[in-house]
């Protein structure tokens, strides 16, 4: 199995207060982050290697206005991807000390993933997912949201000098 850890830009973060208004967990990426992922999890099941492992880098505080507003957030800095045989479509499990989060998905719940990455590329977003998730290792599976949002802000995506 390949240990290696691939650095992207992408960003997966919770809400530390006020979970009612700003529930479950929150997702962005640049298109080639997604690009990458999508391209992963092909890889994944021609090959059948089960898992990936992403660097997440931290958020600057220029971005963090454009995501949190005023809202104390926590970003997760690990992400695993992890190809299931569960009867559940995606499913996450939260490490919150250790800042890592593992994203399980079923052969049901690919398509789903593939689009919520989809619709960030295209600057869709402000939508979210049901999915099962955990708050910690040790916890129990609970309904619980992800959210996924165009790479930054609500309603406009950021480009980079020379991206598309």
């Amino acid at each position: 199995m390949d240990r290696k850890v691939i650095e992207i830009r992408a960003w997966l973060w919770f809400y530390k207060e006020n979970e009612k208004n700003y529930p479950g967990t929150h997702f962005t990426a640049k298109k080639a982050a997604c690009e990458s992922i999508k391209a992963d999890l092909a890889a994944m099941a021609e090959i059948g290697r089960r898992k990936v492992v992403y660097a997440l880098p931290e958020l600057e505080v220029k971005d963090a206005q454009k995501i949190a507003g005023s809202q104390l957030y926590r970003c997760f800095r690990q992400l695993t991807i992890v190809r299931t045989e569960s009867d559940t479509p995606i499913r996450l499990i939260q490490d919150r000390i250790n800042r890592a989060v593992e994203i399980q998905i079923s052969p049901d719940g690919e398509t789903e993933f593939l689009e919520i990455l989809d619709e960030v590329v295209a600057g869709k977003g402000d939508t979210s997912r049901i999915v099962m998730a955990r708050r910690t290792i040790d916890s129990e599976f609970s309904e619980s949201s992800l959210w996924y949002w165009p790479c930054f802000g609500h309603l406009w995506a950021v480009k980079e000098p020379g991206e598309d």
